[in-house]
């Protein structure tokens, strides 16, 4: 029990300071052709290996707080995260008539709508922090169409996802070229998405044989998922806590999977060989008592270390023998990490958390 309730302490300590972590922003210029595009960058710096990415496009707004905020929730689930910039110079605008002429430009050119995309694509994968195979896009309003039609365009996303934004196209997804796993949420009340549309790409994803999902809140209108959406006095656009909550759920359970089917669990046990001192090697990182050191010194979880590496399922743990060793030399101890029996021996509260963190936590 007593070595259980040590493991059990390391690993939390290792949490800790995995979870106190700052995420760092910065403004960021790319380039589109000539028009020079400033993004925003967010990620959490306590990881030091590669990880997902996710693409973020903004509302007709432009690139406001409201975006910058969202890219600092995304990059606290442990991916870095990039608001695109869609209009050039990182332009906004307070007025909806201003807002609506820099949106309807795109939509009128949308061959630049998608070199914009392709731009913020091409940046976000050359980056040292993200594994370039594991891109994802997100967006809201606008941008939750731009998301779309980037998927639809057939470029190399695992997933997209749209909240409350248009579900029509005139560049309808083909078989064969949509290759991102889809999941638009929307409003069932929302007056600028009929209900005819949501029919239409409903069919759409079924002719396009598409991996597709559509989650519908209800008494939801319009930009539900911004509290400054009632500033306006825009009929039909109104916040809604309940399905900004929901919503932001089924945006990261739908990136987990996405992102984990890139990398499956029965690759990362491929992967891990013990070295003579028992030590697991799980893709590039060592598993030791509780927690691994990177090279800069910072500690995070052994679960964390083990699904960054490939992508495990934290419940395939069970199947995974994971040594957790203590002492040096001929005094060195081993067991295995089981955490239903760390349940049982230590009397913890053993939970997995959003991004397969574990929180611990005694009784």
């Amino acid at each position: 029990m007593k070595s259980h309730l040590a493991a059990a302490l390391l690993l939390a300590t290792a949490l800790a300071s995995f979870t106190s972590a700052a995420i760092k922003t910065e403004t960021v210029e790319y380039k589109q052709g000539d028009t020079t595009l400033k993004g925003f960058l967010a990620y959490d710096d306590a990881l030091a290996d590669k990880r997902p990415a996710v693409i973020i496009v903004h509302e007709w707004w432009g690139l406001t707080d409201y975006t910058r905020r969202r890219a600092h929730d995304v990059a606290s689930l442990g991916y870095v995260a990039f608001v695109a910039d869609m209009f050039g110079e990182g332009k906004t605008t307070n007025d909806p008539k201003e807002a609506g002429a820099m949106a309807g430009a795109i939509k009128k050119d949308p061959a630049t709508g998608m070199a914009r995309a392709q731009a913020a694509l091409d940046f976000v994968k050359s980056q040292p922090l993200v594994d370039g195979e594991r891109v994802a896009a997100m967006g809201y309003c606008f941008g939750g169409t731009i998301a779309l039609e980037m998927a639809r365009a057939g470029m190399p996303l695992l997933g997209v996802v749209s909240f409350h934004g248009s579900l029509s196209t005139d560049n309808p997804a083909e078989a064969g070229k949509l290759k991102a796993k889809v999941l638009a949420l929307h409003g069932a009340d929302d007056p600028m998405v009929p209900p005819e549309e949501v029919l239409a790409f409903a069919k759409e994803m079924q002719q396009a044989d598409a991996d597709w999902q559509l989650v519908v809140y209800g008494n939801a209108v319009h930009s539900f998922t911004n509290p400054k959406a009632d500033t306006f006095g825009i009929p039909g656009v109104k916040y809604n806590a309940a399905a900004d909550r929901r919503s932001w759920e089924d945006m990261k359970d739908f990136l987990a999977e996405v992102f984990r089917g890139a990398a499956n669990g029965a690759q990362a046990k491929a992967a891990a060989k013990p070295n003579e001192g028992g030590v697991y090697y799980i893709g590039g990182y060592i598993a030791r008592p509780g927690a691994y050191e990177f090279s800069g010194g910072r500690a995070v979880t052994l679960m964390q270390a083990i699904t960054a590496a490939g992508g495990l399922d934290p419940k395939d743990l069970r199947d995974v023998k994971i040594l957790l060793n203590r002492g040096k030399g001929a005094n060195a101890e081993t067991s295995e990490f089981d955490y239903e029996k760390l349940k049982q021996d230590a009397k913890l509260d053993v939970a997995l958390l959003p991004n397969d963190r574990v929180l611990i936590k005694g009784e």
